[in-house]
């Protein structure tokens, strides 16, 4: 057991618990910043890690019937071939004799920056953005596979983004809260296991790292969601969307 990454999992649990932020922002990040992980191996660790833990929680929501398939089905025909072509992009690059590792850097950054972002508009503007959308009734279909396809590559090369990116199209689409978070997260396993398993083929995940974050992510998903209640989630998201910004400038500088 590796007592270091297990406690990043638990504090990346903790958070997810407590404030239903997506892993990956935070994840890749403190792998690469605070264990030193190079961030190719820290991307394809999170992505096996990610699409583990996102089954769980589309498993649970196909059995609450908070799934609209056919909306999932749309967004992974744009997203899973979107995810491969992000990872295969990260191997091109190098088999071109480019250094990846600095140009993951900054594309995870930018990520951050949007991810981040998001996360502050959305806790100090609680329905901004979905008073200003205007329902999808024209080429929605084109729109979502399309939409699929776009969050799919960031999260190829990133691992950020498989949840937080794909809300805007789904509150374009007349689903429900449930539907929404349901559909979300199912496309979101597929998404990211196909990508981890693109990671796995090229030999890039650590399963050794897996397990450990995984020893430490569910007892702190555990706990935080017993916390949820005794601690004010806005201004912990606002702490992370900052925290977010900040980490980014670390990589983009």
């Amino acid at each position: 057991m590796q007592p270091g990454i297990a406690l990043a999992g638990f504090l990346v649990g903790l958070l997810v618990g407590l404030t239903g932020v997506g892993g990956g922002a935070l994840m890749t990040p403190l792998l690469i910043v605070l264990a030193g992980i190079q961030p190719s191996s820290a991307i394809g660790a999170d992505l096996v890690y990610s699409a583990i833990t996102k089954t769980a929680g589309a498993w649970q929501h196909w059995r609450q019937g908070t799934v609209n398939l056919y909306v999932a089905a749309l967004l992974s025909i744009g997203g899973i071939p979107g995810a491969l072509l992000g990872v295969q992009l990260v191997y091109a690059l190098a088999g071109r004799g480019f250094d990846v590792q600095p140009i993951l850097l900054r594309a995870l950054g930018i990520m951050l920056v949007v991810v981040g972002g998001m996360l502050i508009l959305r806790t100090l503007f609680p329905g901004f953005l979905t008073s200003k959308l205007k329902p999808l009734t024209r080429h929605w279909r084109s729109s979502t596979i399309a939409w699929g396809a776009l969050v799919g590559v960031t999260v190829g090369l990133t691992s950020v983004g498989s949840g937080s990116l794909v809300l805007p199209i789904l509150f374009l689409l007349p689903l429900t809260t449930g539907e929404r978070i349901g559909t979300g997260i199912v496309q979101s396993a597929l998404m990211v296991g196909i990508a981890g398993l693109a990671y796995i083929w090229h030999g890039q995940v650590d399963f050794k790292l897996v397990g450990n974050l995984l020893i430490g992510s569910i007892p702190g998903i555990l706990l935080g969601s017993r916390w949820v209640e005794r601690v004010s989630p806005r201004r912990l998201r606002l702490g992370l969307g900052g925290a977010l910004l900040l980490t980014a400038i670390h990589f983009l500088l």
